[in-house]
């Protein structure tokens, strides 16, 4: 369920990311504008699973 919503999040975002900068930045600026977005995605994926793993851990210990 989570990976599920994380998944949908991901692709939002990125639809997101894309088309702002499609219409903000000429064809020359896109590649590079798409590749830092894709590193600054894959960045926030791993700060989200980091603190969801986190908060499971600590659910688990409180249970």
């Amino acid at each position: 369920m989570l990976i599920i919503l994380m998944f949908i999040s991901l692709v939002v975002l990125q639809h997101l990311i894309f088309y702002k900068y499609e219409y903000d930045w000429s064809d020359g600026n896109l590649g590079l504008m798409k590749i830092v977005g894709g590193i600054m995605m894959i960045i926030f994926i791993y700060i989200i699973v980091y603190k969801v793993l986190c908060l499971a851990n600590v659910l688990y210990s409180l249970i």
